[in-house]
């Protein structure tokens, strides 16, 4: 079975205790804005904390592998610190020392900034501290890419999503959540110029929020009126302060956070 980073594991931030004695998997520490990142892939004296015992450098190693490429890891008796930097690499390790207590055991990963488990685990963090938000979308999403079907990520994006003040209009809970997220912000965008948004738009305006409607069609309600209609209640609408930008296409949803 493969390993999977979990809570319960995690005996410190960022490093996951295993099946093995005197194994653990670290999980990257990032640091990102607009200029990029800064990862830390290891700390001595955190290493040692875990284990109980010095952690000293004895030999740096960089290697590149092509797809299917099978290398072997020697059993040296001093401490090893594997990261993957780009790609991915499946890595099955066994414990061969005899008089370990976990001899035999076997503790299988999948390293590498492509592992969907650290891609979702590092997303779902940045949201829980409520930032880098775009980049744990970013993250969530590439790991959906992998796995388009883990209901664990799709949970994790819409974490991210409600972090961003995105949200979707279905049940009495979603509009609880959107009037207490609504508290904090001015400005309101609706995808979607149907009964529900406008219906939520009006309240929300209402409490001194401006609104700006987003509508594929080239007109409002264009299951409920005809053109005519249409254009006598967007009309209404603009006098109320409603915003329309009608015959338009989301793209993408993007900004500060807000």
């Amino acid at each position: 079975m493969m390993f999977k980073p979990d809570s319960a594991l995690e005996i410190q931030p960022g490093v996951f205790k295993t099946k093995i004695e005197g194994l653990y998997f670290l999980a990257y520490n990032f640091v990102g804005d607009e200029r990029g990142f800064f990862a830390e892939v290891g700390h001595t004296h955190k290493i040692e904390a875990v284990t109980g015992q010095p952690f000293k450098i004895a030999q740096i190693n960089h290697s590149r592998s092509l797809l299917n490429v099978v290398r072997g890891m020697h059993a040296e008796g001093w401490n090893k610190l594997v990261t993957v930097i780009n790609g991915f690499a499946f890595s099955a390790l066994a414990d061969v020392r005899p008089g370990s207590s976990t001899f035999g055991v076997v503790e299988i990963f999948e390293l590498g900034p492509d592992n969907p488990e650290a891609l979702n685990y590092l997303g779902y963090i940045y949201a829980e501290e409520n930032r880098n938000l775009d980049e744990a979308e970013q993250l969530v999403k590439k790991a959906l890419d992998i796995d388009p079907d883990n209901g664990a990520y799709l949970d994790s994006l819409g974490w991210v999503y409600y972090k961003k003040g995105v949200f979707t209009l279905r049940t009495l809970k979603d509009a609880i959540e959107i009037k207490k997220y609504a508290e904090h912000s001015n400005r309101v965008v609706l995808i979607g110029g149907g009964v529900l948004g406008l219906e939520a738009g009006n309240s929300l305006r209402k409490t001194g929020h401006s609104i700006f409607v987003v509508e594929f069609f080239p007109r409002l309600l264009p299951r409920q009126m005809d053109q005519e209609g249409a254009d006598i209640l967007k009309t209404q609408m603009e006098k109320m302060g409603f915003a329309f930008f009608l015959g338009a296409k989301t793209r993408e949803i993007a900004g500060d956070d807000k």
